[in-house]
């Protein structure tokens, strides 16, 4: 009894999908990768959600040494001190809105410069180093004047003393979905121990959410910020793992600007290159995970509940 009631739901949920799919709206995605609309089934949920399934730059990856070349890149970051920034919840991730930031928020690389539009949570992290996953990683998304993206990546681990980072927003974390904070942002390089010497990654990839749209620069921080298991249970315990699988990586190049040793170096030149601007319906931004999705519930509520009512007058 109890596996046919589960049948008939799955048939009401993939009913559901398609009076979406009809109507041109994206149902909700989960990372359960045993659900329906979970990582492993974005690209089938509607055709903008389509390069989730069939892209072949997807991020994130497993970084390692071993898998990636040495070229000589650094980039320069600047981010000044903010105030009263807006920290929510978008039911995927938390996220500090940088839209209305003031003074200079950027990150230069190869000559151009990218404004910081808003930082996010994952956790565990996204992205692995040598096939080991972090407690969380932080994505700080960036745009240049083109509308190209470039997302910086910090992996943090737990076991440590507080770290000054998580400390400025721990206490702020929105609990639930449309909660909203204020925070105050200071001395963010020192925060996450950014120097003109760091060592990093980078890669050609995407969006790691629907619609996991390509030509995203990826620049990964190899060493991970410390911090404290307190302090991380603050992000896990709201953000219950959101987390996308490691993707293939499909013959790209890894890069690094850091040498394994001098005498296994391979060499490559590194240059920042993106080919797709940013889009609002982007679940990464305020405008595509909040507003474009309020503004067009009251429009396909009433068709998709109709859907509903003819899926159980059907299957039960």
């Amino acid at each position: 009894m109890q596996s046919i009631i589960m049948q008939r739901y799955a048939v009401l949920f993939l009913a559901i999908i398609s009076a979406a799919q009809v109507l041109g709206q994206c149902p909700e995605f989960s990372y359960d990768d045993d659900a329906a609309n979970g990582p492993s089934n974005w690209g089938t949920l509607c055709s903008d959600y389509a390069t989730c399934g069939t892209g072949q730059v997807q991020s994130p990856l497993d970084l390692r040494t071993s898998n990636s070349v040495f070229s000589s890149f650094s980039i320069e970051q600047e981010y000044d001190d903010q105030i009263q920034l807006e920290f929510f919840n978008n039911g995927h991730t938390v996220e500090v809105d940088y839209h209305d930031a003031v003074g200079a928020h950027f990150l230069e690389s190869d000559n151009d410069d990218f404004d910081l539009l808003q930082f996010h949570f994952h956790t565990p992290s996204e992205n692995t180093m040598d096939g080991d996953h972090a407690d969380a990683e932080v994505h700080f998304v960036h745009q240049d004047s083109a509308g190209n993206l470039l997302v910086f990546g910090v992996l943090i681990d737990g076991g440590s003393d507080e770290c000054d980072f998580l400390d400025m927003l721990e206490s702020h974390v929105p609990q639930d979905e449309d909660n909203e904070e204020h925070v105050d942002i200071s001395d963010l390089l020192n925060a996450l121990d950014i120097d003109d010497d760091m060592d990093l990654f980078t890669f050609p990839g995407s969006l790691t959410t629907p619609p996991c749209t390509e030509g995203v620069t990826w620049i990964v921080k190899a060493e991970i910020l410390r911090c404290s298991n307190s302090q991380i249970d603050k992000f896990s315990s709201v953000l219950h793992g959101n987390s996308r699988p490691i993707q293939d990586r499909n013959g790209r190049t890894i890069q690094r600007n850091f040498a394994e040793s001098t005498d296994s170096m391979t060499y490559s030149s590194f240059s920042v290159s993106s080919s797709r601007s940013f889009s609002s319906s982007t679940s990464s931004s305020r405008s595509g995970s909040r507003s474009s999705d309020s503004s067009s519930a009251s429009s396909v509520v009433a068709p998709i509940f109709t859907v509903f009512l003819f899926a159980l007058a059907t299957i039960f």
